[in-house]
């Protein structure tokens, strides 16, 4: 459990991961903060809940991660 595996061409340094889940934290700095706590804990594997890539993505009627207006979005996805 707490030795490195290979996932493609990553090394991901345990089996320990975080699956992806809403979390309601949409692009806010929260999204970014719950990520970095995850792995400060030492998950080695971190999935990023669902995000739209792209203005015309179907992310009604919840509120989501969003990475496509960089300038705007970036700083919810940075810690």
């Amino acid at each position: 459990m707490f030795e490195p595996i290979m996932i493609g061409p990553v090394k991901v340094p345990n089996k320990l991961y975080q699956p992806p889940h809403c979390t309601g934290y949409a692009e806010t700095i929260k999204n970014a903060f719950f990520r970095a706590e995850k792995a400060k804990g030492g998950f080695g594997l971190i999935i990023q809940e669902w995000t739209a890539v792209h203005p015309s993505s179907d992310y009604y009627p919840g509120r989501s991660g969003r990475i496509w207006d960089i300038p705007r979005d970036l700083p919810g996805h940075k810690h």
